[in-house]
């Protein structure tokens, strides 16, 4: 069992190994959630009290129904009240055509695995529940306006496809479905992306002068968002900032 005392909400994160999951782990535990923490491998640092540790939880082809299966077995009956995807793949390319594998390993794990996952988790949600996909913007087919990363922008939106899918099946049961768009958070992945120094020593608190904004900004963003989450605004595609963002 993870501890939970009575009356005290459960979230589920999965892709909670670092960045955003990371941090959305810790700032669910200050506001009073039990935290499951899904990841692949043993975190580098001892999580803090109310958070337990799922590892061994991959969204490969080959991994995602196991993984389904790990997270169904630690729950036991628990309900979830909060399940969070965060864990992305962002290959940087130029044309799809240059690495066509790119976009089937970018669309199991930002697409397939998530919508997978929380099919086979459903009997794990009540009504009140609500399940939050991490997309981006540049999934926006209103937004688009460059030919690059082709692979990564297929396979957000396809995520977002499939979870305006659940948003449908999962309404009659009392459960919302959001998918958000969390900023461009200073994070690992960013740093990765923009071929930047990850050190952030002098990084400023919340908007720096390139748009970034600090992963601590972002979660709190985020869960204004969810907080708002309701069935009448059920299967919409949110902006960090609470606006709702163009298909």
């Amino acid at each position: 069992m993870s501890g939970q005392q009575a009356g005290q909400p459960l979230a589920v994160v999965v892709g909670a190994s670092r960045g955003l999951g990371h941090e959305i782990c810790r700032e669910l535990v200050g506001r009073g959630y039990a935290v499951f923490a899904c990841m692949r491998s043993e975190p580098q640092e001892h999580p803090p009290a109310g958070i337990r540790i799922i590892t061994g939880v991959a969204l490969d082809d080959h991994e995602m129904a196991k993984s389904a299966v790990l997270i169904g077995i630690k729950l036991q009956r628990q309900a979830i009240d909060l399940l969070i995807f965060t864990a992305g793949l962002l290959v940087k390319e130029g044309s799809l055509a240059s690495h066509p594998e790119n976009y089937s390993t970018q669309a199991t794990v930002n697409a397939h695995a998530p919508i997978f996952i929380t099919s086979a988790l459903h009997q794990h949600l009540q009504p009140g529940s609500k399940v939050v996909f991490l997309s981006s913007k540049m999934a926006s087919m209103t937004l688009m306006d460059q030919g690059t990363n082709i692979s990564y922008r297929m396979s957000k939106a396809a995520l977002n496809a499939g979870a305006c899918c659940l948003a449908q099946s999962l309404k009659p049961l009392g459960v919302a479905v959001a998918m958000l768009h969390p900023g461009a958070v200073r994070t690992d992945m960013y740093y990765e992306y923009h071929g930047h120094s990850k050190f952030r020593h002098a990084e400023p608190a919340s908007e720096s002068a390139d748009g970034s904004i600090s992963a601590s900004q972002s979660v709190q963003d985020i869960l204004k968002v969810v907080a708002n989450l309701d069935l009448d605004n059920t299967g919409r595609f949110w902006n960090h900032d609470g606006s709702q963002i163009a298909w």
